[in-house]
């Protein structure tokens, strides 16, 4: 690559890493301050059932939806003329509205069997169908956003993700004092919903686009592009969430709510590492993978080496002082899941490194070994979990952590060889 090239390539590459570095900065602030008020108002069994509730979101929007924001942006940013454009805008919002519609009224008719299976209380059925209620816009402020990205109109889209990230901090202290744990569930769909009415406010304001391309219609053409580029995918965000509502359910079922939530605090707690690699990912590697050339492997594993290393360092100091810590992040309940850091922490510092390898996946688009490290990831710990929650309670849970990132690693690896070798040739 030419030094012009590079030159030209520079600011863009920079207002690209300040957006995710402002998103990524936002996000894990706000997460810390939230977890923090749910644990000290809610304590262990409050976190857990948080972390369930989320798990179960996650797996809910992905099926009904797929990595809708990612595939809605390549659909839009990839249209040829304003044509285009409008039929992948229309076809987005009908598509997504029809599979999240559909999802929605499962989760309301079945709400008080979830509620009693997923978030072990009946009782709790109003909140989902809470949820219900809210999937729809809230998918299609999803999708609006990422038209927007598309667009190359990425000051709004960060503007009003970070408002989300600051406001879900007093709306979740408010929801949670007034009123507890159903507060706490709903407090992120409250938040979200008044980002519907921010993004509203934004179109008819800015108008990025006409409205008319809002009701336009479905396009057969555009459909089967965005349902392939959202298919690549799917199974990512299914998978880890899955995988840690399965065991974290184990982990319920055997031993309860209070040691569930003892083993949230740890994985939150790992959870910082796993955001600062991501945040290292969009600033430095994912641009430099790109346009690797036939050093591609080399710098790969260049680059996991030092992310694992710099993560190793981090994580020692969050499990050697992890009594301090906990309190601080959580409250003084929390103390007793210290012992879980060490093999928690060791866990997401090897998944760093898998991290900076999905990269290179990505920047090479090849999702299906993209997929398959997560796959390989999720049913690992899965099994593992399984078979150790039972007998070694929430320590079977963070051992099933390490042992997901070690395989998931060397499959990681062994494409990324196939990868090199396929390009080489």
């Amino acid at each position: 690559m030419s030094s012009t090239r590079s030159r030209g390539a520079e600011p863009g590459n920079w207002r690209a890493a300040w957006s995710s570095a402002l998103l990524t900065g936002s996000r894990v602030a706000s997460a810390l301050v939230v977890n923090k008020i749910i644990a000290a108002y809610l304590g262990p069994s409050g976190l857990a059932l948080v972390g369930q509730f989320q798990n179960f979101t996650a797996v809910v929007f992905g099926l009904s939806s797929g990595n809708v924001s990612n595939a809605v942006i390549a659909t839009v940013a990839g249209a040829g003329d304003e044509e285009q454009r409008q039929r992948a805008v229309s076809t987005a919002i009908a598509v997504t509205a029809l599979g999240t519609g559909a999802m929605a009224l499962g989760v309301a008719l079945a709400a008080h069997p979830i509620a009693a299976g997923a978030l072990g209380d009946g009782a709790l059925a109003p909140v989902l169908h809470g949820l219900a209620l809210m999937m729809v816009p809230l998918i299609l402020n999803v999708v609006l956003l990422a038209v927007a990205a598309g667009l190359g109109q990425v000051r709004a889209f960060v503007a009003i993700n970070v408002g989300i990230a600051v406001f879900s901090v007093p709306v979740c202290w408010l929801m949670v004092v007034g009123y507890g744990i159903a507060g706490a569930l709903l407090a992120a769909v409250v938040v979200n919903a008044a980002a519907v009415l921010a993004t509203a406010a934004w179109l008819w304001r800015a108008r990025p686009f006409p409205l008319r391309w809002l009701w336009a219609g479905i396009d057969a053409r555009a459909s089967r592009r965005l349902a392939g580029l959202a298919a690549m995918t799917l199974s990512t965000i299914i998978a880890v969430p899955m995988a840690q509502f399965l065991v974290r359910q184990q982990v319920v079922h055997e031993f309860g709510m209070v040691e569930a939530g003892h083993w949230q605090a740890a994985l939150k707690t790992g959870e910082i590492l796993l955001m600062g690699a991501s945040v290292i990912v969009s600033l430095h590697f994912l641009p430099r993978f790109a346009h690797a050339g036939a050093g591609l492997k080399r710098s790969v594993l260049l680059a996991a080496g030092r992310v694992v290393v710099g993560l190793a360092m981090a994580g020692a100091v969050l499990a050697a002082a992890g009594g301090l810590v906990l309190p601080l992040l959580f409250s003084r309940d929390f103390v007793v899941a210290t012992d879980l850091l060490p093999l928690q922490v060791a866990g997401d510092v090897l998944r760093g490194g898998v991290i900076v390898l999905q990269a290179a996946f990505l920047a090479r688009a090849r999702m299906a070994s993209y997929v398959a490290v997560d796959l390989v990831y999720a049913s690992v710990m899965i099994g593992v979990g399984m078979l150790w929650v039972p007998v070694r309670g929430t320590h079977g849970a963070v051992t099933a952590v390490v042992a997901a990132s070690v395989c998931s690693l060397c499959a990681a690896t062994l494409l990324l060889r196939r990868l090199s070798s396929a390009e080489a040739e």
